[in-house]
């Protein structure tokens, strides 16, 4: 009997579905979110440093200042008109912050393209940089996905061999029992 109770047992832990709480699969559920974790930092770090989001900021705030280089002359004849009609000093203390202003926006505005080159040079980069690493994370993604897969596959494989072993099993009993009923006939 002790042999039946053996063979029970290992069909028990072989044909069991795999469950959750099945510590193989536990450990490709776990390999599955490692890599999906690894996968959303990555894409964090592409969106901070490769993203073409960046250019386009960059860029808006060259329009920026080209829209407040071009707002110069506004900005400066409704400042003397808050001021007194008598105060020159008020007036060239005006024009002075007026001119330091078109400087620092032409100095801006004449390294735009540099600034907008660089930062193109920038993102390729850090693309460069990040892609090896969101290729693998990716690829380590799908395998932890196939393998879950075929682990959870694995279970029909397991099934039919057992189906095999029973029906040949019961194959050979009957076999052996026709046998014995043939014989005991003849």
């Amino acid at each position: 009997m002790r042999g039946a109770g053996t063979g029970i047992s290992w069909a028990r832990r072989t044909i069991l579905f795999p469950s959750r709480y099945d510590p193989f699969i536990k450990r490709l559920e776990q390999a599955r979110r490692d890599a999906q974790v690894e996968i959303e930092k990555v894409e964090e770090r592409w969106k901070k440093k490769a993203d073409e989001a960046l250019f386009f900021g960059r860029l808006d705030e060259l329009q920026s200042y080209k829209r407040d280089y071009e707002s110069l002359e506004e900005v400066r004849a409704a400042k003397l008109k808050q001021l007194e009609p008598s105060s020159s000093r008020a007036r060239i203390e005006v024009d002075r912050e007026i001119d330091d202003w078109r400087r620092l926006l032409e100095n801006k505005l004449a390294r735009g393209a540099i600034f907008l080159d660089y930062t193109r040079l920038e993102i390729e980069e850090c693309r460069q940089k990040l892609l090896p690493a969101l290729i693998k994370a990716r690829r380590s993604l799908a395998q932890a996905e196939t393998d879950l897969e075929v682990a959870s596959n694995w279970l029909w494989f397991k099934m039919a061999v057992l189906v095999l072993v029973v029906v040949f099993a019961a194959g050979t009993v009957a076999k052996y029992v026709v046998e014995l009923l043939l014989r005991s006939f003849a």
